[in-house]
Formats: C-alpha cells, structure tokens, sequence
C-alpha cells in the first residue's frame, strides 16, 4: 500500500470508528430512556433532568446521521450533473491523445471537452475517467500533456474522486 493511502484509510477508519462507538452509546441512551419512561412515565423525562444530556446527544447524532445521508445524496445528484455535463460537451480522445492516455493507464478513459478554458479534472466515483479541455491541449506541448495525463491517472489509480466522497462524508 502506497503512502498515501495510509493516512487516508486510518483518518476514515478512525473517524467511522468513532462514530460507531458513538452511534452505540447514543442507542444505549435512548433504549435506557425508553425503559425510564416505560417504567415512571414521561414526566421522568424532565422532572430530575437526568435524561436531558442523553437525549441531546441522542438528537444530536440522529441529526447528523441525517446530515450525512443528505451529503451523500447530494454528492451523488453533483456527480451524475458532472458526468451528463461533460458527456453533452465531450468527444473521446483520438489519435496521439489517445496512444499516451492508453501509456498512462487510462485507455477509453479520457474525453475530450470543447472548452476554452485550460482544465483536466478526473470524474466518476465507481469508475474514474479523465476530461481534458481542448484549451488545454492547443496549449501545451506533446510532454506536457503526457505529464497531466500522468498526474490525472495517479488519480484514477487511487479512485480519488470516491476517497474525496468519503472524506466528505466521514
């Protein structure tokens, strides 16, 4: 494993660690304040005001539960809107573009984008692809463009665009 995968798994696995660790004593709250209030009655709720910090931290992480769900359906809707914008303004690579993308890894994995701004960018969570600006071809010279492509392969070889959805989401 490269070392740049290190730090990432070990910052989503501690963080879901802790989560889970939290998601189990806010479940622990909530079921020991569902048997206090079978047993006495709601009124125990806020009679002796024991209960109130467990039930905060119970609401607490049932919000951001749902926070996170609502990110990751918005992540989802924003990759989809990316990947239907650029399919609607692309046309795969060809010719020497495509000799060095198929060099880097990344055969039928680039497409081409009539823009006239000078970007590449990689998409897609489940299977990364590679947009390149038509700007930034005219633009750069033959090693040049070998040197994005490399760089935006490291990329797709890390499926970096879902490590930055977890990260997100963690």
């Amino acid at each position: 494993m490269d070392s740049g995968r290190r730090p990432f798994i070990l910052l989503v696995g501690s963080v879901l660690t802790l989560r889970a660790v939290l998601a189990a004593s806010a479940y622990c709250l909530v079921h020991l304040i569902a048997v206090r209030v079978a047993d006495a009655g709601p009124a125990v709720l806020w009679s002796d005001g024991q209960y109130l910090p467990a039930g905060l931290a119970a609401a607490l992480l049932a919000a951001s539960t749902v926070a996170t769900a609502r990110r990751a359906f918005q992540s989802r809707r924003d990759d989809r809107a990316l990947r239907a914008a650029v399919r609607g303004r692309s046309r795969p690579a060809d010719g020497g573009l495509a000799a060095v993308a198929a060099r880097h890894g990344l055969a039928d994995r680039v497409v081409v984008v009539d823009e006239p701004r000078p970007y590449a960018f990689t998409f897609g969570m489940l299977r990364p692809r590679v947009a390149v600006s038509r700007s930034l071809l005219d633009n750069l010279e033959p090693g040049e463009v070998a040197a994005v492509l490399a760089h935006e392969a490291a990329h797709v070889r890390g499926r970096d665009p879902l490590k930055t959805l977890l990260a997100r989401l963690a």
